[in-house]
């Protein structure tokens, strides 16, 4: 997960991101980009080169997904990162 309007630590996430990308080249990544309802958040597009994904070697499955911290929509209570988790969860199980 990365903050959307942090741009000062983007650079350290590029780097961890990275990191976990190296070590198993099989592995699915799914990046949540929280925040994305605040007014100065990055595009999607932003985050996307920012985190170096257009590097990703295109054989690897690599997930942006653009979440909020107000609730998902009209009859969710939880924040919208907690809506995408429970998605992804139900999704893999």
């Amino acid at each position: 997960m990365v903050d959307s309007a942090d741009r000062l630590r983007l650079p350290w996430a590029r780097q961890e991101l990275h990191k976990l990308l190296d070590k198993d080249p099989d592995l699915p990544v799914v990046v949540v980009a929280n925040k994305q309802d605040l007014s100065e958040a990055m595009s999607m597009v932003e985050l996307q080169q920012e985190l170096g994904l257009h590097v990703v070697d295109s054989q690897r499955e690599v997930f942006l997904l653009g979440a909020s911290i107000a609730p998902a929509g009209p009859g969710f209570e939880d924040p919208g990162t907690v809506h995408i988790w429970r998605l992804l969860l139900e999704l893999l199980s």
